[in-house]
């Protein structure tokens, strides 16, 4: 030991008297002064406090502190250069120089050779790399090199190729300007994908699973290949096969090539292993529920495939509310925990046990919202279902948060929510998160009305979260005041002197502040003209007024809305023969004035789970709508009175029935399924029906956008209102059926819009005669459509429809169908 001490000391001295030949013979100095010379962009004090060499300090030359100098700097990375050397040496003061050559800054960098679009992307994403006035490196250079390379695989073009040039700056002293020029090559497509081993699935199936990597040949797909998609494809391919009881499928092998084509071709090699399935379940640690209540919420038994995906959403969360936790949760079990647990694997098929702690019943300590910056905390606080010392529901806080989004004033995608437990109380104190936008709307559109071929112009303001409370208040007036939640809108339509239409309304959801009465009133104006070619101006305006009050019920549950309403409606025609009002008998109506004073009364629930983008829930509407029977009391006598003495005051009695359900597909595609049915009726066969408040089917329901009353008008994508429905010229039907299902993809859904495409197909048909009635004969339509939903704006979008049905021309032969374009502009028709 003592030995190796020795040759170890030896080393080192050895080694210390090498660096001191290196060195050469050195002589101490006072250093006098250190001067930086070449600094442009750097800070010369900077650079000698790196330097370590201070005036006054004692330094050997040459010495270690100058090599300790020269590497401090260097670390820097901010020199292409440097060098510390003696300026001059008076007696045994030395003065000392050190001069650098910086590194370029940037200037200006740009990209060249690519579209506008992608250089406005890729320029933001370089300058995160790279900056204007900092040092370039070529570690920066590359990065940036990169960022545009990335961005390019990911678009399908793998053999990219960036090329760099510099150029000095002459507005700045080493400054140096750097350009991009990109070649992205051609794209590379994935023309095959292939599989291996997969004998319980197929290929085809295997294929659709994969969102990212798509053969070029599928429509509407992207065609590329990226490392990032690919792993997530093959993890979709996994966790389909363990939705199918293969708990042990693997993908062994997988390899990407590229053809003499330039087409990639991949091809996977999968491991499927055994298919699993559930041989025994045994519930433990349950006593609020029997095992036979718990067995039957999990729906899987014995003999099933075991998904061990399926079993966690059944034990945990469902979206349709369809598990166990939900039954706890519901009651107040807010600590309730459940795992399941494989028990033995006996070749193919799994025992399962699964074990719960109930623990102790939660009650709701403290409720708060948290991000309402304009609507009051009143507003949110009386549709939230969670109450303090109420026992905590899952359900509950999942509707209340529903209900608050439903009120428009928040960005549902950013609705949250917060809990604090407090175990050692029983107590959870829960928080609202929302976060406020803009649910007021601006209309200014155009729309063309193919029947009338006339351009309708609309005008409209929307405030949907106003406060009458506070308007005598100036200090509340920002623009106006806000908070309430009422609403109040106006809006103008005209096509010039043909047609102009005023309307009015305003609602307060909380009549009183305390219970969910909500209050409407409204009133309108509408006025049509037509000059005939012989000079004859034809005239019909309508007057109308009305009151509606809505509360919620109780029963059958909270979901339910009764509506009960008043309406008046004064007619005046003048001389009017466009729409073909008439009697039963044929007899036309265009002179007189009409009074129709109503009562409506609706029931209606409604449980969707978004207002503009539903994916679940329901909405159902039936509505009963009656005039007083005036011909029991004034004796009126069709007979000897024209139809403006008779239908003075109008008679009829109207019910309709309207129900829609959603229902997601998968990921992205929901389904919507829809009925409707009309139907009007006269207290008097010997006065019959009204010669107003009939259906007018087909078409796209544009003129509903003109505030026209007298008339229902019920849209049938594909068919012309005319032509294709004679029964709207006989005075309008007084029966209609329509059935429609409709697909929708989601392109966009953000705060700032939702864009989104429709596939459709409807079936209906309408009658005068109810005892021509037959429910299976019906006109049938498909077609395609876009919806556009912008905050301030609301609702722009079309519809193509193409009928099924040939229409007789009335000359003995038929009109094929054609395909129609429908506008849709603020609201979807009925």
């Amino acid at each position: 030991m003592r030995n190796a001490i020795l040759l170890l000391l030896m080393i080192l001295c050895l080694d210390l008297s090498a660096q001191q030949e290196d060195l050469g013979e050195s002589t101490t100095y006072e250093i006098g002064n250190v001067k930086v010379i070449g600094a442009v962009h750097s800070d010369p004090e900077a650079i000698i406090a790196v330097s370590g060499l201070k005036v006054g300090s004692k330094i050997d030359i040459p010495g270690i502190k100058i090599n300790k100098a020269m590497k401090a700097l260097w670390d820097l990375q901010l020199f292409q250069d440097l060098e510390i050397r003696q300026a001059k040496v008076i007696e045994d003061v030395v003065f000392l120089e050190i001069e650098i050559l910086e590194l370029p800054r940037l200037g200006e960098f740009s990209l060249k050779g690519i579209k506008k679009s992608e250089e406005e992307y890729l320029l933001k994403e370089v300058a995160k790399v790279i900056h204007k006035g900092r040092i370039l490196t070529k570690y920066k250079e590359q990065q940036a090199k990169e960022v545009i390379t990335n961005y390019y695989d990911d678009k399908g073009y793998p053999d990219a190729v960036i090329f760099t040039k510099k150029k000095n700056d002459t507005r700045f002293q080493n400054t140096i300007n750097l350009e991009f020029d990109i070649d992205k090559r051609k794209k590379v497509k994935i023309l095959q994908i292939s599989f291996a081993g997969n004998e319980n699935i197929s290929t085809r199936k295997l294929k659709k699973l994969m969102t990212f990597t798509n053969e070029k040949k599928r429509l509407f797909k992207k065609s590329l290949l990226t490392e990032e998609g690919f792993n997530e494809d093959k993890k979709a391919i996994i966790y389909y096969y363990q939705t199918k009881g293969f708990l042990d499928a693997q993908i062994i092998a997988d390899s990407a090539w590229v053809n003499e084509e330039n087409d990639w071709c991949i091809h996977l090699i999968i491991d499927e292993g055994l298919k699993y399935n559930i041989k025994n379940i045994v519930w433990e640690g349950n006593s609020v529920y029997p095992d036979e209540v718990l067995q039957a919420v999990l729906d899987i038994k014995k003999g099933d495939v075991y998904d061990p995906h399926l079993l966690e959403q059944r034990l945990q969360f469902s979206p349709d509310g369809r598990d166990i936790s939900a039954i706890y949760m519901d009651n107040g079990y807010l600590f309730f925990k459940i795992e399941s647990e494989e028990t033995s694997i006996v070749d193919d098929s799994i025992s399962l046990r699964i074990k719960i702690q109930e623990g102790p019943i939660a009650t709701i300590g403290k409720v708060s919202i948290k991000g309402n910056t304009v609507t009051k905390e009143e507003v949110i606080r009386r549709e939230i279902r969670t109450l303090p010392g109420d026992r905590f529901s899952r359900a509950a806080v999942i509707r209340s948060q529903r209900e608050i989004i439903n009120l428009g004033f928040f960005n549902p995608e950013t609705i949250d929510m917060n809990t604090t437990v407090h175990p050692e109380t029983g107590t959870v104190d829960l928080e609202y998160i929302v976060e406020e936008k803009s649910s007021d709307q601006f209309e200014l559109s155009a729309g063309w009305d193919p029947a009338s071929n006339q351009l309708i112009g609309t005008l409209g303001l929307s405030f949907n979260n106003i406060s009458m409370n506070n308007l005598f208040d100036p200090s509340a007036w920002n623009p106006f005041p806000r908070g309430d939640g009422q609403r109040f809108s106006i809006r103008l339509q005209s096509t010039g002197k043909q047609y102009q239409s005023y309307n009015f309304s305003f609602s307060d959801p909380w009549l009183g502040g305390k219970k969910p009465t909500n209050l409407t009133v409204g009133g309108f104006f509408t006025n049509r003209r037509f000059d005939t070619d012989e000079g004859v101006t034809q005239r019909f305006n309508i007057l109308g007024l009305s009151g509606n009050v809505s509360t919620r019920l109780q029963w059958p549950d909270d979901n339910f809305v009764s509506s009960t309403s008043l309406h008046f409606n004064r007619i005046t025609l003048d001389d009017w023969s466009v729409d073909g009002f008439q009697l039963e008998d044929g007899t036309p109506v265009s002179d007189g004035v009409f009074n129709n004073f109503y009562i409506k009364q609706t029931f209606s629930r409604h449980t969707l789970n978004h207002p503009v983008f539903p994916t679940r829930g329901s909405n159902i509407s039936w509505s009963i709508q009656f005039t007083p029977p005036y011909s029991l009391f004034n004796g009126s006598d069709p007979k000897v009175e024209s139809p403006a003495e008779t239908y003075k005051w109008l008679e009829y009695y109207k019910t309709r029935f309207s129900a829609e359900a959603y229902q997601s597909l998968g990921k992205k595609l929901v389904l919507k399924g829809s009925a409707k049915l009309g139907l009007v009726g006269a207290y008097n066969n010997e006065i019959g029906l009204s010669p107003f408040e009939r259906f007018w089917f087909g078409g796209n329901g544009l003129d509903a956008q003109q505030g026209f009353t007298g008339i229902d008008l019920i849209s049938m994508r594909g068919y012309n209102a005319t032509s294709d429905f004679p029964v709207n010229e006989n005075g309008g039907a007084t029966f209609f059926q329509k059935y429609s299902a409709e697909l929708r993809y989601p392109i966009v859904q953000s705060a700032a819009s939702t864009i989104y495409l429709t596939g459709f197909v409807e079936a209906g048909n309408a009658w005068n005669d109810l005892d021509k009635v037959n429910p299976f004969d019906l006109k049938k339509s498909a077609g395609l459509g876009l919806r556009i939903h912008l905050p301030m704006f609301g609702l722009i979008g079309f519809d193509y429809g193409i009928g099924f049905d040939k229409t007789p021309t009335g000359e003995g032969g038929y009109l094929s169908r054609y395909g129609r374009i429908n506008l849709v502009l603020g609201f979807e028709p009925d």
